[in-house]
């Protein structure tokens, strides 16, 4: 089997990379284990950093890889502008990387990692984020590389001569949310002239890049 590539121009940061470990099973003893959340090095607010998970352990790493990072999710995420922001997810040296920006100080996020491996498995775990700081910072983007469309641009994503960045499709658009508009004594929904009822959307642009993992 091919082993995962490694980057050449970047790599995670041993410090801020966590092992997902099988639960225990005491079952079999009529015992309930203690569910102990997988924590990570805490993050200051203004920076902006990579944080991975290490999945090698819940899989045969001498048959199997891990093939893309399906999803990242942030639990109680608020609408602050300094809320903590998710800028790219990759796999890179084997590991499930999630760059992070931003952060509301003094808080903890919970964050569920879900990748894929190249021969089916789907793996989940949640590690918990403590933001700290003395003060909240917006996550600064002006230097940081996207696609127009607002797509991060990982350390290994495949680049072209001429710097274009090798994609694996157009940009698309997925609807996130959608809320019906109410009146502003909030006492009914707006209708339209066929009568449906007129929504707000909220959609996430993205663009699929391809990445040597």
């Amino acid at each position: 089997m091919t082993n995962p590539i490694t980057s050449g121009r970047w790599s995670p940061s041993s410090a801020r990379t966590i092992e997902a470990v099988a639960p225990v099973n005491l079952r079999t003893r009529g015992l309930l284990a203690e569910i102990t959340p997988l924590s990570l090095a805490p993050k200051n607010s203004g920076d902006v950093l990579d944080f991975s998970v290490d999945f090698s352990a819940l899989f045969d790493s001498n048959t199997d890889a891990l093939s893309k990072v399906c999803s990242v999710s942030i639990a109680n995420k608020t609408n602050d502008p300094s809320e903590l922001t998710i800028l790219w997810t990759s796999i890179v040296n084997g590991l499930a990387c999630v760059f992070l920006g931003g952060g509301i100080t003094d808080t903890i996020r919970s964050l569920t990692v879900t990748a894929a491996t190249r021969n089916g498995l789907t793996l989940s775990t949640t590690v918990e984020l403590a933001i700290t700081g003395s003060d909240n910072c917006t996550p600064c983007l002006c230097d940081y590389p996207t696609l127009p469309d607002g797509t991060g641009i990982p350390p290994n994503t495949v680049i072209l001569p001429g710097d274009a960045v090798l994609t694996m499709g157009p940009s698309v658009s997925t609807l996130i949310s959608s809320d019906r508009i109410y009146t502003p004594d909030l006492s009914h929904y707006i209708l339209s002239p066929d009568g449906r009822p007129l929504l707000t959307e909220t959609r996430d642009a993205h663009t699929d890049v391809l990445l040597l993992a």
